[in-house]
């Protein structure tokens, strides 16, 4: 008895073999073993022939499904459906992959009948991962990737500052220097360089401005850094005394020298001097902004002075020293230094920064940020907008899903043909987003290279910038793409895998749907405007800005004048009366030029910031310490005021009689005037320039002048004072002019003619004069002032891109919710229609709706974008953060742009004939 019960209990072997051969592995175990689980119970219920025979079905029916999935689904058990297409799905061979492969398929046969759902879907998504791979690109290339050295985050910048006096930013004394470097024991060491420049001549070419450094001998081993040819310095070549010797950069080598490779030991001529090459340096190596050369910085501490010279330094920490604990080890040298030399170092400290904060800035970095944070609310706006309508679409597929789940598809599987969809879009927008990216990347790079981004030590772009969609940004677009697709198909197909099935299709037969228009949708056209209103407030101040700087310029005189910059250097012109020597014939010889009309020479271009003196008013008793006022101070020739047709407000200008030898004269602007002399008259007081302990005589002022933008474009501190270039020359060292000790001037003319007529006659005229004197930055007075400004309109364009953007992504949601809306709620308007409501009434109530949803974007927007405005106000020209007029025309856009899109989804919904709604119903 037993042993027949035991027989009828065991499945058939042969169905068994059969599964066991025909499956794999996987599925066998999980099929067979339910069969096997449940067989004995069928025995006992039916018998063991009856079991037999439903042992065989059951074999066949599983093996059907191995050729013919549908033929599981619509006949096999119940039991098994989910089962069967789970194991199948997740281990028969090579299944994940074709079926991943079949989702696409069948989401490009979907998208391709929803063409416009398509186009708008992908070009929402180009615009949103574009710009946003744009500013990550912008701002991994010049702020995150950092510099291009071994532990770069070791390397620290050092400046002095001198708080109580007021002074943040101080140029760091050799004196210093040497006691710092001998007293510090939180860096490895500390080395330091000095920015120079030089006239690069011979070879038969033009001569060449060059922007260089006189580097220490330790610098080099601290960036752990070699040349790509030659050698370093030695220790002996950095000492006062021997030979002149040069590494150039592998930029002017490869220019100028055609990347010889027999450069090393080759002389070339440097301000008018033999100079032995002794390396080229790597590619794209200019530290520490864009250097062209580098030459030995030799200190000679006997014939300096104790608190005059100026240094940059910088050191690299030891291993395992934070920058605080180097920070408290200098305060307390400086504290030591200051009571050994309480004449030089009384209040002054050491300032220790990254050179990304020092180089790149906090201001241009927190623009960058904020253009990322903005790029990033527009990718929202375009995750938001699809997501918002595939929703819509998942109404017109409802049926679809219904029958899929009917027949056994489970909710991952339904959620997975939605994804796919999302997937696609957001892949194919992405692509397209490189190619912006790209652009945009390319554009920012030529707006650096032309000098238009102010950086702190000047207009160039870095050397170690790198702005490209690179590995890095390809890696965060791909990251990016991924996210956009998961958040905007994750809401439609959480939606699609949860709705009632019976539902469905009992709406269905009605002809209507169960997706209404839901809480989420609304949510989302309600984020889309309030981030379109927060970037178009942004875009709008920007627009703002760029409109107010038009305004510069235009109270002096910038036509037809063309601007030329010469730096004599070298021996020659060592001295300041050999350079004022030049500056005479370089002017005589322009002004020979025929159709020249006026031709003056300034130290700083109007609009463009004059250099800084201490100064002390006869009669005024200074303060304690080096506490004298500081002011704009620029030399110019009579001809300047002429030249860009400015009048005296009271006194004279410069005359020829205001030479060298004769009384010292001064012009003062009307800011100096106001501040310091009040209601009194400013004429025939005296002045000093120099501070305390100054050599010079004294000033006397003979007129005042208007204002002529000696601060810059931000004018934040007007006041300033000429005297002539002609008495400019100073035994007081820090009087010259120039950049570090080095004179040079600019030449202003005012011609008729073509640009080019008057750049090729200008040039021939300074060579005539000086052959080796190098002719630069040749441009109208109209191109400096653009300049000058040119980030303003590089970041403006950034930001009106975005706002423009938004505003078009919002819309477009906008309209596809109302639409959405008008036609789910085709029976309720008809029937509404049928007893009594007019065309007016449903006009109004559809647009209630979209207004009330405009509202709400557009207060919460409001609250975005002055939070976003208050971030980017050091960008803003002439306009407050909070400017009214700025937000009431954001709001008249968004409200007018809103309604415009809603109108047309409304006036569609008064054309709705009952007759038909209903019989649709």
């Amino acid at each position: 008895m037993d042993r027949n019960r035991r027989t009828r209990s065991t499945p058939p072997r042969l169905a068994g073999l059969l599964l066991w051969a025909l499956l794999p592995s996987d599925a066998f175990e999980v099929i067979a073993g339910d069969l096997a689980e449940e067989y004995p119970e069928v025995v006992l219920r039916n018998g063991g022939r009856a079991a037999r025979r439903w042992f065989w079905n059951q074999t066949l029916e599983s093996l059907l499904s191995r050729w013919t999935p549908g033929h599981a689904v619509l006949h096999h058990p119940a039991r098994f459906r989910n089962q069967v297409n789970r194991n199948y799905s997740a281990h028969r061979g090579g299944t994940i992959v074709t079926t991943l492969v079949s989702d696409l398929r069948f989401a490009v046969r979907s998208l391709r009948k929803r063409p416009a759902l398509a186009v708008i879907s992908v070009t929402a998504f180009a615009l949103g991962i574009g710009l946003t791979a744009t500013a990550f690109s912008i701002i991994y290339g010049t702020v995150i990737g950092g510099l291009p050295f071994e532990r770069a985050d070791e390397l620290i910048h050092f400046e002095r500052q001198n708080l109580p006096e007021g002074l943040a930013s101080l140029a760091v004394t050799p004196h210093d220097y040497r006691d710092w470097r001998d007293q510090q024991r939180s860096f490895v060491d500390l080395a330091a360089f000095v920015e120079s420049l030089a006239i690069l001549t011979g070879d038969g070419q033009d001569p060449e401005r060059l922007w260089g450094v006189a580097i220490g001998p330790i610098a080099f081993d601290l960036l752990r850094v070699r040349p790509a040819i030659g050698r370093l310095f030695t220790a002996e070549e950095n000492r006062p005394g021997t030979d002149d010797v040069v590494l150039l950069s592998h930029a002017l080598w490869s220019r100028r020298f055609g990347a010889d490779p027999d450069i090393v030991g080759r002389d070339i001529r440097v301000n008018d001097r033999p100079v032995s090459v002794v390396g080229v340096m790597p590619e794209r190596f200019g530290f520490p902004i864009a250097e062209q050369f580098w030459v030995p910085l030799r200190l000679d501490f006997t014939s300096i002075q104790r608190g005059s010279g100026r240094l940059d330094v910088f050191g690299r920490l030891r291993p395992g020293v934070t920058v605080d604990a180097a920070k408290t080890e200098f305060e307390a040298i400086a504290r030591r230094l200051e009571g050994a030399y309480p004449e030089t170092n009384t209040g002054v400290t050491a300032s220790l920064k990254t050179f990304e904060e020092e180089y790149v800035g906090e201001q241009f970095a927190g623009t960058l940020y904020l253009m990322l944070i903005a790029a990033v609310l527009v990718l929202i706006v375009s995750c938001a907008n699809v997501t918002n309508l595939l929703l819509a679409q998942s109404s017109g597929r409802a049926h679809e899903m219904a029958v899929r789940t009917a027949i056994g598809a489970g909710r991952w599987r339904l959620m997975s043909l939605v994804l796919a969809e999302a997937s696609i879009l957001a892949v194919s927008g992405g692509a397209i987003g490189i190619l912006i990216a790209r652009q945009g990347a390319s554009w920012f790079r030529a707006a650096a290279g032309a000098g238009m981004l102010q950086l702190p030590h000047g207009p160039d772009a870095l050397f170690w910038w790198d702005i490209e969609v690179g590995i890095v940004p390809l890696l965060f677009v791909g990251g990016v793409t991924f996210a956009t697709a998961l958040v905007a198909g994750a809401f439609p197909a959480l939606r699609a895998s949860r709705a009632d099935v019976n539902e469905l299709l009992k709406d269905e037969s009605r002809g209507a749907s169960s997706f209404r228009l839901t809480r989420l949708n609304r949510s989302l056209v309600i984020a889309e405007v309030a981030l379109a209103t927060g970037l178009l407030v942004v875009s709008g101040l920007m627009v703002k800005s760029v409109l107010n700087l038009g305004e510069l310029g235009t109270d002096f005189e910038t036509d037809n004048i063309m601007t030329v910059r010469v730096d004599p250097a070298g021996d020659r012109y060592a001295d300041d009366r050999a350079r004022l020597m030049l500056f005479g014939e370089l002017q005589r010889a322009i002004e020979a030029l025929p159709g020249v009309q006026d031709v003056a020479l300034m130290s700083s271009l109007p609009l463009t910031p004059a250099s800084r003196a201490n100064f002390e008013l006869a009669g005024e008793v200074p303060r304690s310490g080096d506490d004298y006022p500081r002011v704009r101070s620029a030399a110019v020739t009579p001809e300047f005021f002429d030249t860009f047709g400015v009048e005296m407000v009271r006194g004279r200008g410069f005359t020829d009689q205001d030479r060298a030898g004769s009384q010292s004269v001064a012009i003062v602007n009307e800011s100096f005037a106001a501040r310091y002399f009040h209601e009194e008259d400013p004429l025939f007081r005296q002045l000093r320039l120099g501070g305390r302990g100054s050599v010079e005589g004294w000033t006397t002022i003979v007129g005042v002048a208007p204002d002529l933008w000696m601060d810059g474009y931000r004018n934040q501190e007007p006041v300033g004072l000429y005297f002539p270039l002609d008495q400019s020359a100073s035994p007081d060292p820090r009087l010259r002019l120039g950049r570090f000790g080095i004179s040079g001037v600019n030449i202003a003319i005012r011609a008729g003619g073509s640009d080019v007529w008057v750049v090729r006659r200008i040039a021939e005229a300074i060579h005539r004069v000086a052959p080796d004197l190098p002719v630069t930055d040749m441009r109208q007075m109209d191109a400096v002032i653009s300049q000058s400004v040119g980030r303003f309109r590089v970041y403006g364009r950034f930001f009106i891109v975005f706002g423009s953007v938004a505003l078009f992504l919002a819309s477009i949601g906008l309209y596809g919710v109302m639409a959405f809306a008008v036609s789910s709620r085709t029976s309720e308007l008809g029937l509404r229609m049928a007893l009594g409501a007019t065309r007016a009434e449903v006009l109004g109530s559809t647009l209630g709706q979209g207004a009330r949803q405009l509202a709400s974007g557009v207060a919460i927007g409001s609250v975005i974008g002055l939070w976003l405005s208050r971030g980017l106000a050091r960008q803003l020209y002439g306009v407050e953060p909070w400017d009214p007029a700025v937000f009431l025309t954001v709001v008249a856009v968004l409200v007018g742009t809103g309604l415009a899109a809603c109108f047309i989804p409304a006036h569609r919904a008064t054309r709705i004939d009952p007759v038909i709604a209903l019989r649709h119903e």
